[in-house]
């Protein structure tokens, strides 16, 4: 019974050889202080493109404030002027 299993399954999933990464060959070079170098720029990258999507919202909310306080100032110049 466990012959058949293991042909059944030698059939069923055939061996794919590895693929060869440029990170295979470089990452032993880089030693553990590259390892970690890259770690942290990672996370790095990560955390600057989330404040840069951040400060993207808010700069274009403070453009509408800055928008709608000048059409207030504006009206309200012209109601001063008028009296």
């Amino acid at each position: 019974m466990f012959a058949s299993f293991e042909l059944m399954l030698a059939q069923a999933t055939p061996m794919v050889p590895m693929v060869s990464t440029a990170w295979d060959e470089s990452l032993p070079a880089l030693g553990i202080g590259g390892v970690i170098a890259i770690i942290i720029f990672a996370f790095y990258r990560k955390d600057v493109k989330m404040y840069h999507n951040l400060w993207k919202g808010q700069s274009t909310m403070l453009v509408e404030v800055v928008k709608e306080n000048t059409a207030a100032i504006t009206k309200l110049t012209a109601k001063l002027d008028h009296k």
